[in-house]
C-alpha cells in the first residue's frame, strides 16, 4: 500500500499536496521540499491505519479503545505512533524515546 500511495501522492503538485496535508491537520508543510511532504503523508496514512486496526480489535474482542491503550504495567499509552518521551519496560529500567 505504502508504494501505491506514494506513486498517487507523487503524482500530485506540491501546492496540492500542502492543500491536502493542512485538510489532514499535517502542520509545516509550508516549508518542507516535496518528498518530505509526501513522507509526513505516509506517516500520517500509517498513523491512521494502526488507530483504525486497534478500534477494530476492541470492537472485536468487546473492550474499549482505552482498555486497549493500557499496558500490562498499567500505563497508559499516549501518541501517534511515537512512545511520548519515554515507555516503561521495567520498574528498575526505561528506555528513552529514539534510543535503542
Amino acid at each position: 500500500m505504502d508504494n501505491n500511495m506514494r506513486e498517487k501522492y507523487e503524482s500530485l503538485s506540491l501546492s496540492v499536496l500542502r492543500d491536502v496535508a493542512k485538510n489532514r491537520g499535517i502542520k509545516g508543510t509550508s516549508s518542507m521540499r516535496k518528498d518530505a511532504v509526501i513522507e509526513a503523508m505516509l506517516a500520517e496514512d500509517e498513523r491512521t491505519t494502526a488507530a483504525e486496526m486497534v478500534k477494530s480489535q476492541a470492537a472485536e474482542s468487546g473492550k474499549s479503545v482505552s482498555d486497549m491503550e493500557q499496558l500490562d504495567s498499567g500505563q497508559t499509552v499516549k501518541g501517534s505512533g511515537s512512545y511520548g518521551g519515554r515507555i516503561r519496560l521495567h520498574p528498575e529500567r526505561q528506555l528513552s524515546a529514539g534510543r535503542k
